[in-house]
């Protein structure tokens, strides 16, 4: 059935028509009475809901009115979101001709979801004058520090061309990249990223694999297991830190999460991870036993090295931007904090000794090995 609402002689006409704009937002109902002044009316009022707003734009559109092309233009910076979407995709649809201007206007907005939103829709419209606008992005981008939140979606929407200039922009762009610095590649994803996506990736991207070792939740104190509780971490840490232990894990290591493995004069071998640590003595965990161990017992030590592995070559660029977000919201400590466990003497005499001494192992590659080995402890244990 179809609805008409008409317009009412009432003094307060003006906002019941309104009323009547957000019904027709909301259920589809057909006005044949509201007037083209009216819709650039309501359109063009902030005080009026999104959705009714973006509904007259619609409208004023679909009856060709001789209004809507201006409106159009004016309304693409406007401060709702929607509305401004609207008025973006309803001009480049009119025009599309128009759409390297319309969408080089939305590039220079301040509000990065916009700019996002607009590199998804180049990436999506060949042609030189889009091909131009990657171009500038990707110059901006080599002067920019540190890169914008829709550097991203910049790179992004470049790799989907083959134009020679678009190629060569790139190009020059990945060479102005620190050849010094491991995290160059990944920094943009410093900012822009969606904090709820980040939770959700968090909480069950496979991949990743987070809540295997840590936990985030305000109400659950205790560590992961083999990695600290990351709750209220967005308080003292910066989006490069959250960046560093994702690509780099082991360039810092949280306190009582590097793993250790220890030779003893007497040849015997123990890893774990180490709790505490200091010029007498290493607090070492090994599976559920906190072990005090001397340091005048040892022979050798590796460096602390992180059970996390790299997320680098297991997550695309968008998920672990998404998943700093979300880091970066987290700032609510943990309640009831347990206190560290105590720990045991250890005798060097309950560990055997180390069976690879008695091969003709390469030295060095055994070491290299367990050294990498610390990786695998996350999941699979010491011994």
């Amino acid at each position: 059935t179809t609805t008409r609402v008409g317009s009412s002689a009432a003094s307060d006409v003006y906002k019941r028509q309104a009323r009547a704009i957000d019904l027709i937002a909301n259920y589809g109902v057909i006005v044949d009475s509201v007037d083209d002044e009216f819709l650039t009316r309501i359109a063009s009022d902030p005080a009026f809901a999104g959705p009714a707003r973006a509904r007259s734009i619609e409208m004023l559109n679909e009856r060709k009115s001789e209004q809507a092309p201006a409106l159009l233009r004016q309304l693409i910076d406007d401060p709702d979101d929607e509305v401004a979407d609207r008025a973006v995709a309803l001009t480049i649809a009119n025009d599309p001709d128009s759409a390297a201007a319309t969408l080089a206007r939305v590039l220079a907005s301040p509000q990065a979801a916009r700019r996002q939103d607009a590199w998804q829709q180049v990436k999506s419209i060949p042609g030189i004058q889009t091909n131009d606008l990657i171009i500038r992005g990707l110059e901006e981008l080599i002067a920019a520090d540190p890169p914008p939140p829709s550097a991203l979606e910049n790179i992004l929407a470049a790799e989907t061309r083959d134009a020679p200039a678009v190629l060569e922009a790139l190009a020059r762009y990945r060479r102005s990249l620190s050849s010094d610095d491991p995290l160059a590649p990944w920094r943009i994803a410093l900012q822009g990223g969606d904090p709820v996506r980040g939770g959700e990736l968090f909480h069950t991207e496979p991949s990743a694999q987070c809540l295997r070792c840590h936990r985030a939740e305000t109400t659950e104190a205790e560590d992961g297991l083999a990695g600290p509780n990351l709750s209220g971490i967005g308080r003292n840490k910066s989006p490069h830190d959250f960046l560093e232990a994702l690509i780099t894990p082991s360039a810092r290591i949280a306190p009582g999460f590097g793993t250790l493995t220890l030779t003893f004069k007497n040849g015997g071998v123990l890893t774990g991870v180490a709790h505490r640590q200091n010029e007498d003595f290493i607090d070492l965990l090994v599976g559920e036993n906190l072990w005090r161990i001397n340091t005048e017992d040892l022979a050798e030590r590796t460096e602390p090295a992180s059970a996390m592995p790299s997320v680098r070559d297991t997550l695309p660029m968008a998920d672990i931007r998404d998943i700093i977000a979300f880091l970066t919201t987290l700032k609510q400590d943990p309640a009831n904090s347990p206190p560290p466990p105590e720990a045991k003497a250890f005798d060097p005499a309950t560990v055997a000794p180390d069976p690879v001494a008695a091969t003709d192992l390469d030295p060095a590659l055994v070491k290299l090995g367990k050294q990498s080995y610390a990786l695998c402890m996350a999941c699979h244990g010491p011994t």
